[in-house]
């Protein structure tokens, strides 16, 4: 009996330290070789993602034209089904594991392993450019979406028509033990898209802190008031070779 007990909690720790190693394998597999299924579980599920909710338990009523900010029959919009939600995913890219899977994503879309050596060379100068930035800033990219496609409409006019080379207000990086951080750069999608990327000094962090915010002023919308959203990061989660990264 004892040895069929002794047997079971080996199973059961086995089982847990595999459990383990499958959630963190960014840490023991190179990232050259993730999958784009890994790519996704870091860009959408992992200590360098998160995503934050903000629901109005009422319809989604009257919400504001873009231009006018008249109000909408909500019929035509199809916003009479229900409680409405509002998502934020909040990516830390600076960190490296983050930029890893963004990398090998666009790696695994382009075809990198079948390039010449020049175009490589050249794939991997423009990746340098992009996720290494002069100044080691931490990287924010902030991406924003309704429950149903007209509300997605209405929050990206909201954000977007902020005027140009403008920092929205009450958007800052909060670092437990108090403080506020100001953002360094604050630029929308170019394209339109319901995302921002900001950036903020990495010294703004300071080292051994055990946690981070950012807050995020959700604009008033219809029936959603103005409010502040909060993505909460834990750097005893962020750690890579004994070391939170960011």
């Amino acid at each position: 009996m004892r040895r069929r007990f002794a047997a079971g909690i080996l199973a059961v720790f086995a089982l847990a330290v595999l459990t383990t190693a499958a959630d963190d394998f960014w840490v023991h597999k190179d990232w050259k070789t993730w999958t784009a299924a890994d790519c996704k579980k870091i860009l959408d599920d992992s200590p360098w993602a998160k995503r934050v909710l903000k629901e109005n338990a009422t319809d989604v009523t009257h919400v504001p034209s873009a231009a006018q900010g008249a109000t909408i029959d909500k019929s035509a919009a199809g916003l009479n089904q229900g409680a409405g939600e509002i998502n934020y995913v909040v990516q830390i890219r600076s960190a490296e594991p983050m930029r890893h899977a963004l990398i090998r994503q666009q790696q695994i879309d382009k075809g990198y392993d079948k390039m010449s050596d020049a175009d490589k060379k050249a794939f991997d100068a423009q990746m340098e450019q992009l996720y290494n930035p002069p100044g080691d800033p931490i990287m924010i990219h902030v991406r924003y979406y309704g429950n149903r496609p007209q509300l997605t409409t209405f929050l990206n006019n909201a954000w977007d028509s902020l005027p140009a080379d403008t920092v929205p207000a009450d958007l800052v990086l909060l670092p437990a033990g108090g403080g506020k951080v100001i953002p360094l750069t604050y630029v929308q999608d170019a394209g339109g898209g319901p995302e921002f990327d900001i950036t903020f000094p990495r010294t703004a962090l300071a080292p051994g802190i055990k946690s981070f915010k950012l807050q995020i002023p959700n604009p008033a919308l219809g029936d959603f008031g103005s409010s502040k959203v909060m993505a909460e990061f834990k750097t005893d989660k962020m750690a890579v070779d004994g070391k939170a990264a960011f």
